[in-house]
């Protein structure tokens, strides 16, 4: 048997069911103030007191303080600092970089020499399509001792090479003298900047 409530101790509430019970549109009016109470009283016991966390956070700040901790804006002027040295480094690796480009790499140019079939005292050569070439190339070369050959042999041959003729964005001229005289083919390599 079910019990009438009457419509001024009504409050209407969406139907739920909690297991095999259905319960109604509506509970009585008592029954909801309990609830309501019941909910309010369970809020204030878990509301946050804002009042007793600034205390707590005001307190934590003055032990921080005691303990000689820098404050942010100390912080923050140290980083700013730091990131203008980093600027400045970067601009000195940027200038680093750019002194490396400028510097030349050396061009290595090897040349034969043929002394001829007999015992002569030069050989000559002109080097051409050497576009880095300039009128104050500095060209430095030297002899290079053939496969097989003994080095004994190029040192008792004197060898000397000597560069001569700069011709702008073309090339040079290779002179290899050997006092007491060679014959056959050497080669010459040529470094210049």
């Amino acid at each position: 048997m079910s019990t009438i409530i009457p419509q001024a101790q009504r409050v209407p509430m969406v139907k739920t069911r909690v297991g095999s019970v259905e319960y109604p549109g509506y509970i009585e009016r008592a029954w909801y103030d309990f609830l309501v109470t019941q909910a309010a009283a369970a809020v204030n016991e878990t509301s946050v007191d804002l009042t007793a966390i600034n205390a707590e956070l005001l307190d934590l700040q003055t032990q921080i303080d005691a303990l000689g901790a820098p404050d942010l804006t100390a912080i923050e002027a140290r980083l700013d600092a730091l990131e203008a040295d980093m600027g400045a480094a970067q601009a000195d690796i940027v200038a680093l970089e750019a002194a490396v480009a400028a510097i030349v790499a050396p061009e290595v140019v090897s040349v034969t020499l043929d002394f001829g079939a007999s015992f002569t005292d030069k050989a000559q050569t002109v080097v051409t399509g050497q576009t880095w070439v300039s009128l104050s190339s500095v060209i430095t070369p030297t002899v290079m001792c053939p496969l097989g050959i003994d080095t004994d042999e190029i040192r008792l041959l004197d060898m000397r090479p000597v560069i001569s003729d700069l011709v702008a964005g073309v090339g040079f001229t290779v002179t290899l003298y050997s006092e007491p005289e060679a014959r056959g083919t050497y080669t010459v390599s040529c470094v210049g900047v």
